[in-house]
């Protein structure tokens, strides 16, 4: 797969991010994964860049259904910014997003050694810009590993 957002976007989210988790990440002792705030014009930039190449559009449009009412942006109904944070277990977690869709956008690489969880058909990594979509009804084994950074996009399945 090839990034479908530019680097230089993806990082200057990333770097954003890392700031403010490093403050959020030191009130928790175990956490899979760290949930931001999306309202930053540096997440704005990530997403109006996904959105901005139809190829995305389509190709998650062809996994989840096209709407004949509505955008696949109209769809959009949560965005999450996140920092796969420390985990002093290993294992799965429930479904994080019942009913849903997501797309997962690595603002920088994602792997196994970085907190990138393993669900149905999952990468086993992915490089700053790339993204995946996987149904949010999916549970996600996380490996004990952490760090890494993305941003979520989460669609209603409706069509």
């Amino acid at each position: 797969m090839t990034a479908t957002v530019p680097k230089s976007i993806a990082e200057a989210a990333a770097q954003y991010l890392r700031l403010l988790a490093e403050v959020e990440l030191s009130k928790y002792v175990d956490v899979s994964m760290l949930l931001l705030s999306a309202e930053h014009p540096r997440i704005r930039a990530v997403i109006e860049s996904w959105f901005e190449n139809p190829d995305n559009i389509t190709q998650v449009e062809e996994k989840i259904g096209k709407s004949s009412t509505k955008t696949l942006r109209d769809r959009m109904n949560n965005i999450s910014p996140i920092v796969y944070g420390r985990l002093t277990r290993v294992g799965a977690i429930k479904p994080p997003f019942p009913g849903k869709h997501v797309v997962l956008i690595a603002l920088e690489d994602l792997h196994e050694n970085n907190g990138l969880p393993i669900w149905k058909e999952c990468p086993t990594k992915l490089s700053q810009g790339e993204y995946v979509c996987f149904s949010g009804d999916e549970a996600q084994l996380f490996r004990g590993k952490s760090g890494g950074v993305a941003l979520l996009l989460v669609f209603s399945m409706e069509t």
